[in-house]
């Protein structure tokens, strides 16, 4: 397993196509509370979505949690901040299903 350790103010991007996304997963590698902004940019760096996610708690390690997310892109980019220090073992879109 992975893991990417970020300390409060430290970030992680990630190159991104999607049509449509409806929910983001966070995995963690350790038991604990954080805080993070998740960013959806598009090819011009501009912020199609933005979830903040305050004071999450994570009950073990390895637990994945689901955040609604919405927005889609073509060449953009995901940042996930950490506000808090986190380490993360998955970062995960899940793309809309088409149904509303």
């Amino acid at each position: 397993m992975t893991v990417v350790a970020l300390e409060a103010g430290e970030s992680a991007t990630v190159p991104v196509t999607v049509e449509a996304v409806s929910l983001v997963t966070v995995t963690v590698a350790a038991a604990g509370t954080a805080s993070w902004r998740i960013v959806l940019r598009d090819v011009d760096g501009a912020a199609v979505h933005v979830l903040e996610g305050r004071d999450e708690v994570f009950d073990w390690a390895g637990q994945t949690r689901v955040f609604p997310f919405a927005g889609g892109v073509h060449g953009g980019t995901l940042t996930f901040h950490a506000l808090t220090p986190i380490a993360l073992s998955q970062l995960q879109l899940i793309a809309a299903d088409g149904t509303s």
